[in-house]
Parts: C-alpha cells; structure tokens; sequence
C-alpha cells in the first residue's frame, strides 16, 4: 500500500532494479534515513545490485553509520554539520546533549574512514556568524569537502531573509 506522495521499500527496490541499467549511484536521504528500521537491509539490496550508494545524514545515529562503514555498503556520505558543536543547540533546538554528542560522534567516525564524503551546513543568515563557519571549516583536514549552501526560500526562515547575506554573500564568505 502507498500513501500519497511515498514509496514502499518494495516498490523503491523494484524502481531501482528495473532501471539499475541506467543508474551508477543511488542515494538515500530522509527525513533521516538511519531512523529506518531496515536501512541495512535495504543499502544491501541496492548494493547487491552493482551500484554505488551516498547516504546523507544529519549524523544522530552513530552506531548505524558505523555498521554500514564496516560492512562497506557506503560509496559515499554526506553529513550535515547543523553549526559550531558549541551552537549546535541553536539549529536543533533544545533537544538535549546526548544528539549533538551523536552527530560528534558521527563525524568521528565518518572523517577517518575510507569512505568518499562530504560534510555540509545550511547558511541561515539569521543564525550563523561568518566565526562560525569558519570555526566549522576548521574541523576539517586539508583537502576535506565542505559544503555551504543557501537555504531553500520554502523555509520558515527564509520570510525573515536577512537579503544582504544572500548568495553572493555566501560567495564571498565561502573565498
């Protein structure tokens, strides 16, 4: 059964197969994907196929990003790095330590690992600081991608706009 708008696990595998001829790489994002019960299972199914998987993740389940590096099912991972980890709680919210401690950890692992990867934060000019990317840069080693990009205009934040630091702000800060 489909709901509007969502696919099913089976229905995803059967897509993905019956145009695996086409495809080198699928991608699985969310929401959060490492919330999925049967995400392990569901990465193997595509891999067993011959292709190339990027998981992007805000980084909150630690141990589950863990085990797909391990049983090398990851091409390639995209993690989120929401701001500084000492401004963490102002993107998140007041969701407790234990998260922005999982989303450390996550980099952790991710940042050593053999896997091709990207770390990425969404500018929102009403809350990050040029120190503060710069601060997020500097967690990173030489050579490592780092992603900023704009906000989507859909968001809550974007009716708020500060317009001076728009994208060729972002152009300039990211020189």
């Amino acid at each position: 059964e489909v709901n509007e708008g969502s696919v099913g696990e089976k229905q995803a595998l059967e897509y993905i197969r019956s145009h695996k001829e086409s495809l080198k790489w699928v991608c699985v994002s969310g929401g959060e994907p490492t919330m999925q019960y049967n995400l392990f299972e569901f990465i193997k199914n595509i891999k067993d196929m011959g292709l190339n998987v990027k998981l992007e993740t805000s980084g909150i389940h630690p141990n589950i990003i863990q085990k797909l590096i391990e049983h090398e099912l990851l091409n390639f991972i995209c993690m989120d790095i929401k701001n500084t980890w000492e401004k963490y709680s102002k993107i998140i919210g007041a969701v407790g330590e234990e998260l922005i401690e999982n989303c450390k950890k996550s980099f952790s692992i991710i940042q050593p690992s053999s896997v091709m990867h990207e770390f990425r934060t969404t500018y929102i000019p009403q809350v990050h600081q040029d120190e503060d990317i710069y601060a997020i840069a500097g967690y990173l080693k030489d050579n490592e991608k780092y992603c900023i990009q704009n906000i989507r205009s859909s968001s809550d934040y974007y009716e708020n706009s500060n317009l001076e630091k728009g994208p060729k702000y972002l152009s300039a800060l990211i020189e």
